[in-house]
């Protein structure tokens, strides 16, 4: 977002503080009374967000990075195209390995506009909590334990994550007090781990009263469980520390700093009085020209206008260039030869479904392409896989039409891609 060096404040629900933990004032009273310059960046409560671990093997980092939505986008009980998606790549993952949430932008914008109602203030970043909950459970635990459970006690939601090999690998949202629940799905979680999990951390409100319960509970983790240093801002402090050193986080159009608007109404004012003297040059020079070239231009354009009227054989409401390229559009479209080579070739297409194809047991056996049709044949697992085909194509906003025939354990399949009907000229 290019505010590298501003100071971030973090926001977990009432909580607010810097990078390094330290309180900085009541949410209600965030607009008025944070610093100047400083960016906001708020946390998204995990029980309204999509979180998948998805992994592309043989392939490399930029191919998988174009696969990675399509595969989420499998995995999601809506369409990907409602959602805002914050995908991050673990760059230390032999094989692409991504993090990836979602959430659907109505309940982004809902929440946003909550956060605005009551603190009076916009955030420039918003970050799935769970997100910066692993990164500072990570940065609690250093290099020696990277895998953890950590129990974060808000007041009105707990939010459970496990953290295996330093990075987040599942998350659970869980009622405020339920205990019990926190245990049972601790235990759940836990087998995500390839060892069990030597260290269960707590934050939140009355982290350490907190602890020392679970650890005493007769069916608690055989592990140890503890409070964090500062439990009540360690949300916010994780939420200032990402603010400050990534420029990601789910984007909307509306996630301004305030100073934003203030500083191009600067800028313009400062910059005015250049584009004003040369507007002043412009029109001088335009004034002792304008009489010397409005004959020139008025034979032209009656030239236009009357080798347009020959082409498109009837007058037309354009005059000058705009009739000529009006004229000329009509001629072109009467040639059909020129028609079909405008539309949208099908070939456009070929990369995402070889894309698609990687993802499943798909083969294809014959591609073929001739006047503007593409026709596949192939076989596949399941009739689902051509379904993905379809899918893809669609999206990639070409026809799809397919026949299907049981062969075996598996399918067989005949396919043409063409240009929508609304893509022709």
């Amino acid at each position: 977002m290019g505010f590298s060096g501003k100071k971030w404040i973090g926001v977990d629900a009432e909580v607010c503080a810097d990078a390094s933990g330290a309180p900085i004032c009541a949410a209600t009273q965030l607009a008025r009374v944070r610093p100047d310059g400083a960016r906001v960046a708020l946390g998204l409560p995990m029980d309204m967000v999509f979180f998948e671990k998805i992994e592309i093997p043989n392939v490399d980092w930029k191919a998988a990075e174009g696969l990675v939505e399509g595969k989420f986008d499998l995995k999601l009980p809506i369409p990907i195209e409602k959602c805002l998606v914050f995908s991050m790549p673990v760059r230390h993952s032999p094989t692409p390995l991504f993090l990836v949430f979602a959430v659907t932008r109505e309940a982004f914008k809902a929440h946003l506009s909550a956060f605005r109602a009551a603190t009076g203030c916009d955030p420039e970043a918003v970050f799935p909590a769970a997100d910066a909950l692993a990164e500072a459970c990570v940065r609690h635990l250093g290099g020696g334990t990277p895998s953890a459970l950590l129990l974060h006690a808000a007041a009105e939601k707990w939010t459970l994550a496990a953290v295996a090999d330093g990075v987040l690998s599942g998350v659970v949202t869980l009622p405020a007090g339920d205990a019990i629940a926190a245990m049972r799905n601790a235990k759940i979680l836990s087998m995500r781990f390839q060892s069990p999990p030597t260290r269960f951390l707590v934050s939140g409100t009355g982290a350490a009263e907190l602890a020392k319960t679970l650890a005493d509970a007769p069916n608690a983790m055989q592990c140890d469980v503890e409070a964090v240093p500062d439990p009540a801002n360690f949300l916010a402090a994780a939420l200032a520390r990402r603010g400050a050193l990534r420029e990601s986080g789910f984007r909307s159009g509306d996630l301004e700093h305030p100073a934003h608007g203030r500083r191009i109404v600067r800028t313009c004012i400062l910059l005015g009085l250049i584009p004003v003297a040369l507007a002043l040059a412009a029109c001088v020079f335009a004034a002792m020209s304008y009489a010397r070239s409005s004959t020139h231009l008025a034979k032209w354009n009656a030239f236009l206008d009357q080798a347009a009227v020959r082409v498109a054989n009837g007058p037309l409401p354009q005059h000058g260039r705009a009739a000529a390229e009006h004229a000329k559009g009509l001629l072109d479209w009467r040639n059909p030869a020129i028609a079909s080579f405008a539309a949208t070739s099908p070939l456009k297409a070929l990369s995402a479904i070889f894309g698609a194809a990687s993802s499943r047991e798909i083969a294809f056996s014959g591609i073929d392409f001739e006047g503007r049709t593409l026709a596949i044949t192939g076989h596949g697992a399941v009739e689902a896989d051509v379904e993905v085909l379809r899918q893809t194509a669609e999206k990639a906003g070409f026809a799809f039409d397919a026949t299907v025939e049981k062969r075996g354990e598996g399918i067989v399949f005949s396919a043409t891609i063409t240009a929508r009907k609304g893509d022709e000229p």
